[in-house]
């Protein structure tokens, strides 16, 4: 359960028990539909914005000759952004929010609504303050190396 901590040192978040300024949702997606349509990019990364209860400051998407789309819809709780590849079927994708704004409500758009084959990601717990809580090594998760040969 998320909830906010307002204290001395700024307003954290609790998640999972840990107090910390925001998670980070970093994720991968295969085989998604849309990928070469900037308006439909765009559409999908606010209505995720929406859906996490965030609020859109702007956005901007650029269309690549080739096809890509990169993109970024930019909120008071932070950001969500995109960058596709749909030569290689591919698209990474990054969600950073603060505060109340929820980053599974997101996921599960880009999952309903790219609806991609195959979907990976990983959420990390930003601005750790060792004067709220203590957070071990262990609760610090690491990107395994990834490699886009044979795709």
């Amino acid at each position: 359960m998320d909830h906010l901590i307002d204290g001395e040192h700024g307003s954290y978040v609790e998640i999972d028990g840990i107090s910390c300024l925001g998670s980070h949702y970093i994720g991968e997606i295969f085989g998604a539909v849309g990928m070469n349509d900037p308006d439909f990019v765009e559409a999908t990364l606010r209505k995720c914005a929406v859906s996490a209860g965030a609020t859109i400051l702007h956005s901007n998407m650029h269309h690549f000759p080739s096809g890509g789309v990169t993109g970024i819809v930019v909120l008071s709780e932070s950001h969500i952004s995109i960058h596709s590849w749909p030569e290689h079927d591919y698209a990474a994708i990054d969600i950073f929010m603060c505060g109340n704004a929820r980053i599974s409500e997101a996921v599960k758009v880009i999952e309903s609504d790219f609806m991609p084959k195959h979907m990976a990601g990983k959420t990390l717990l930003r601005g750790y303050d060792n004067r709220v809580a203590e957070v071990s090594a262990a609760h610090i998760e690491k990107l395994p190396a990834l490699s886009l040969s044979g795709l």
